[in-house]
Order: C-alpha cells, then structure tokens, then sequence
C-alpha cells in the first residue's frame, strides 16, 4: 500500500517508529446477501472433491450462510466475526446448494456456521426454500443442543440433513459451567436421544483435554460421551 496511510485502515496494526501501532475496530460488514459466492473455479475443485473421497470416504464441500456468534464459551474465538448475528437470505443459500448441487454433484456439503439453527425462524425459511428449489442435497451442520427441538430436527431431516454435530464439549456439568457454556447437560443427552430416533447421526466437540480439572470429572465426560453419542 505505497502512498497510503495506514492510520485510516480500521482493523490492522502495524508497526510505526518501532511502535505497534492497532486502529479503531473494523465495522462488521451486515449485508451479506451483497458478497459473491467463493470463486470455486480458482482451483481444479474436481481435485478437491476426489482428494476428500479418497480420504474421508466421500466428496464435501462447504457453504458459510452467517457471520457472528452471541455466545461467549471461553474457549471459543469471536476475534473474526464477532458476536453481532447476521445472516444470508434463506433462498439465495438454498440457490447455492441448488448450484453445488447441479455443477458439481458432491457426496454432501458442510455448513460451516457455528450455531446453524440459532434462528428458527431463518430455518423454517431455509426448509421452505431449500424444498421449493429442489435443493436438496445431504449435508451436515453444527448447533447447540438448547436450538433443537422435534420440529427444527423434523425440517433439518426434510432439507437433506444426515448428521448434526452438537457443541457440547463436555459431558461433566462441571466443565460446562467453567467453560460458561450455559446449557445442561442433561438436556444434550435428550436431544441426543432425540436425533437418533429419528436417524440422524450426532456427534460431539469434546474439548477437555488442556482444561485444568479432576480427573474423575474428565473420566465422567468420556463415560457420558460413550454412552450417548451414535453414528
């Protein structure tokens, strides 16, 4: 950036003087139905797809549908995005499926956002759309176990779900409570059996290991994930 100066960039540091010099924070960007889509034709994606076959068994690839998250677990990082929710329109996501979907024809897609059923209602619009645009094609999301109820895993199922990922962490109230994960654990375990019921394959993030606590709190945590979790 010759002839530019950095002090009008918000969100950078740099060095000035031998100083570190960090400018006023960067304005969450809200219109996100205004971005393009990834330029997918800037690789060989035909490689990719067989790169993820022949190692995981089966061809994937992402779509990120939010920006933002307004949970504070501890040890999660909110430095990118922030924790102001926003999100794309419904049926311009369900116009993106509709493209991998007839382009490139992947095994599944992943939804990258850290809480995809945050907004019921935005999820009743994405099954509505995703079904009116024959958009289904299978894919797997994340979620928190208090955002799932019979009725949004009966539309996640509809729309073309086949595993949902619940950010658990632990399966010791404990560790949930000093993680400030604000939900209970007893409830995941329902939620758990709830989803499987209906065939959906559910796993966990456990992330213990490197957190300071006794070890039979840890062990409890194993127990609990053993007995619960199904693929």
């Amino acid at each position: 950036m010759e002839n530019s100066n950095f002090h009008d960039v918000n969100g950078i540091a740099f060095l000035e003087n031998n100083l570190v010099v960090q400018t006023g924070a960067r304005t969450k960007f809200k219109e996100l139905d205004e971005l393009p889509l990834p330029n997918r034709e800037a690789i060989n994606i035909y490689n990719y797809l067989e790169t993820w076959k022949n190692n995981h068994g089966e061809s994937s690839m992402t779509i990120s549908t939010q920006r933002g998250c307004p949970y504070t677990c501890k040890w999660c990082s909110t430095a990118v995005y922030g924790q102001s929710y926003r999100r794309r329109p419904a049926n311009q996501v369900a116009a993106e499926m509709k493209m991998l979907k007839e382009q490139y024809n992947p095994d599944a897609i992943w939804f990258v956002d850290d809480v995809f059923t945050i907004s019921h209602k935005w999820l009743t619009a994405f099954h509505e759309e995703v079904v009116k645009q024959n958009a289904q094609i299978r894919f797997e999301c994340i979620t928190r176990a208090e955002r799932l109820n019979d009725e949004i895993l009966r539309l996640l199922k509809e729309a073309g779900c086949f595993r949902i990922w619940i950010g658990a962490e632990s399966g010791s109230q404990e560790i949930i409570d000093a993680m400030d994960r604000r939900v209970d654990v007893n409830h995941v375990k329902k939620i758990i059996q709830d989803t499987n019921a209906i065939y959906l394959q559910t796993l966990l993030f456990p992330t213990t290991i490197g957190c300071r606590y006794k070890t039979y709190t840890v062990q409890n945590h194993y127990r609990y994930c053993g007995t619960n979790v199904k693929r």
